[in-house]
């Protein structure tokens, strides 16, 4: 007899992590870390397919740069659901940045997690950022979040950081995981995400997970069924600070860049 909300609501520790506790293998299982997400007593997600017709704005700000193309949904709807920004075309390059962020409510000491899946329509003169950050000073203005990686510099007025961060135009050209913690934990740094280069116009998918001891940052990408490149950081990111999912995409040149998102999801334990 297959099961019922009767069934389920009487199991001690219903739809929280004692019931994943059930499952055999431990808490690394696959199991059970493939049912976190659904464990909802004890964890918070967010989670946006960008199935209706205007972006979701209670949880998401979106700003663009001078004749840049703030996020939205597209006139013709993206195969299952997608939304899009574009640099655009300004001669003035801090014109051609595009910001989505959502609320400070996750935290690295409760394992906050970021995916966002995603695809460039060139792999030349793009620069973007995704993870997460606490704040900076001047949120409400698109600005570039890792002015320098190189020698990882930050936007004015940031203090935490956990980024999956590329900018074509710098001595480093590829992915990295760039990450800034407060309280002189980390003053800034980069580990570079093997030598990943996004294939244009193909889906990745990126992920930002921040350890449940608060401090330790790893990123991934992928594309399709693709190998994983991974980069970690011990000391990453002060995880009692309240931190924001966000994504910020920027022209290098006055060559415009289309950036196509078709999910954004994030988490951490309550």
């Amino acid at each position: 007899m297959p099961t019922s909300g009767k069934r389920a609501g009487a199991t001690n520790g219903f739809g929280g992590l004692r019931h994943l506790d059930r499952f055999a293998g431990g808490p690394a299982s696959a199991m059970q870390t493939f049912l976190y997400p659904y464990a909802f007593r004890d964890v918070c997600r967010f989670e946006d397919d960008f199935l209706v017709d205007t972006i979701n704005l209670d949880y998401w700000t979106t700003n663009a740069g001078t004749g840049a193309t703030a996020w939205a949904v597209p006139a013709t709807p993206g195969f299952g659901g997608t939304i899009t920004a574009a640099t655009g075309t300004d001669a003035t390059a801090g014109n051609r940045v595009v910001n989505l962020y959502g609320p400070p409510i996750y935290r690295g000491d409760n394992g906050a997690g970021m995916e966002v899946r995603l695809q460039v329509s060139a792999n030349t003169s793009i620069e973007f950022s995704l993870g997460f950050i606490d704040t900076h000073t001047t949120i409400t203005t698109p600005v570039v979040l890792v002015p320098d990686v190189d020698t990882p510099t930050f936007a004015a007025g940031m203090g935490d950081a956990a980024l999956i961060h590329l900018d074509t135009a710098e001595t480093l050209a590829t992915a990295a995981l760039v990450c800034l913690g407060s309280g002189a934990l980390n003053a800034g740094s980069k580990d570079a995400l093997g030598t990943y280069l996004p294939t244009a116009a193909t889906y990745l998918r990126a992920k930002v997970q921040i350890g449940g001891d608060g401090n330790q940052v790893t990123g991934t990408i992928q594309e399709g069924d693709g190998p994983e490149t991974v980069a970690s950081r011990a000391s990453g990111i002060e995880g009692g600070t309240l931190i924001r999912p966000i994504v910020v995409i920027s022209g290098v040149t006055a060559t415009s860049r289309t950036v196509t998102i078709d999910y954004a999801r994030a988490w951490c334990d309550r």
